[in-house]
């Protein structure tokens, strides 16, 4: 819209401390009035707004930062357990609190654990750095690992496992 005129210079004062600036539109019988410290205290409170967002998203990434940390220090501590022949099903817990947050991750923890409740270290010692890259999201697809895990599955009758496995094969 065209300005047909504008009152410049000329401060209306509307109420106790309140100033306007008037300005009529073209093809328009109104004068719009302007409130100047409306609008600057909308901008100032969108800046603060922004600011807040912005101080608060490192915030969230630093906690997501340590937590990866802790679930990298605890696989660590798992696979020296599985590697000792010490690890038991109470080993997981403090891990399992870890990667709530993160469905991926507690699929590759539930692997992880079927398998060191039957005894396949071979297969614990290369899904527990799983649960860590889920968890980060860097997860890399290897289908023959899916393929593997099924015929592990299949050998206890884990039948709904197994098939779970075959389909993450086929998707990658």
């Amino acid at each position: 819209m065209a300005v047909e005129y504008w009152e410049m210079g000329t401060w209306k004062r509307k109420g106790a401390k309140r100033y306007t600036f008037a300005v009529k539109l073209a093809h328009s019988k109104k004068v719009v009035e302007v409130n100047w410290k409306a609008i600057v205290l909308a901008v100032v409170l969108l800046v603060a707004v922004l600011f807040l967002i912005n101080i608060a998203k490192p915030q969230q990434q630093g906690k997501k930062a340590e937590q990866a940390a802790l679930i990298l220090k605890e696989v660590g501590r798992l696979t020296e357990l599985n590697r000792q022949q010490n690890l038991t099903a109470n080993d997981f817990t403090p891990i399992r609190r870890l990667v709530a947050t993160s469905k991926e991750a507690q699929g590759e923890l539930k692997e992880a654990e079927f398998f060191a409740l039957h005894g396949e270290r071979k297969h614990v010692d290369h899904s527990l750095p799983q649960i860590y890259s889920a968890f980060v999201g860097m997860e890399v697809p290897f289908p023959l690992d899916d393929l593997a895990h099924a015929s592990v599955y299949l050998r206890y009758n884990a039948e709904q496992l197994a098939v779970k496995s075959f389909t993450e094969a086929r998707k990658t």
